[in-house]
């Protein structure tokens, strides 16, 4: 039987113009205006206008939804000339993906430790210098990758996080690991080489010799007890 084809805008809203096709792989209409104007939505919109991107859909940087609340479960707002991230991003609290790669970030809004089931939050080739200590309150993150940023000073509150398994701080202006990231004990990788870190506390090299972090990137292990800083750390 074929298909009835019906095509009509049932939402212009957030940015986006949606046209529905009946059909049984279709989204309904009902569904669509729903995601339209749902909070998390009005959140991603907002940040995008406040960026100058009033033309740029919501639905072009949120990749996977909840299909049954509408929630945002994916976020990627890589390479869109983002300048600020505003407070809004504190309503996506049930999101567990956000990217914001290669942009021309210079911090994070302290909302975003709202973001409380978010386990992997990508933020690396921005321009951040300082990080929120809210940070700490993201208890799902897994993975936090900073890479090539102007970061100075590791928020001790990434000491809180009890799931995260990767850190990673690659070139960035670190100059000393906070003794509180010695209690991640579910931590496996930890890059922060071609930083500025050139001692480490007891408390650090007592975890990083512990076995506990397989994979430290940013310290020379090869002869063991005695360890120096790997190439790449700049001393002043």
């Amino acid at each position: 039987m074929l298909k009835k084809i019906l095509v009509s805008v049932c939402a212009v809203a957030a940015g986006i113009v949606f046209l529905q096709c009946g059909g049984d792989d279709g989204v309904s209409a009902e569904q669509q205006v729903r995601d339209a104007y749902h909070l998390d939505t009005l959140a991603v919109r907002k940040i995008l206008d406040a960026n100058g991107l009033a033309s740029t859909p919501a639905m072009a940087v949120i990749t996977e939804r909840d299909l049954t609340l509408g929630r945002i479960i994916k976020l990627d707002m890589a390479s869109r000339n983002l300048t600020t991230i505003t407070a809004d991003i504190g309503v996506l609290t049930a999101a567990t993906y956000i990217r914001l790669d290669s942009n021309q970030l210079t911090t994070l809004p302290p909302q975003i430790g709202s973001c409380v089931a978010c386990q992997y939050l990508l933020a690396s080739n921005n321009n951040i210098s300082s990080l929120p200590n809210e940070l700490g309150s993201m208890t799902g993150l897994v993975r936090l990758s900073l890479i090539g940023n102007q970061i100075q000073v590791l928020p001790a509150s990434i000491g809180s996080l009890p799931n995260l398994q990767s850190l990673i701080v690659t070139s960035n202006l670190i100059s000393s690991i906070p003794d509180e990231l010695a209690a991640l004990g579910a931590m496996t990788a930890f890059s922060f080489d071609y930083n500025r870190v050139c001692t480490l506390t007891a408390a650090i090299t007592t975890w990083l010799s512990s076995g506990v972090v397989q994979n430290a990137v940013g310290i020379d292990w090869s002869n063991p007890p005695d360890w120096q800083m790997a190439t790449g750390q700049t001393c002043q």
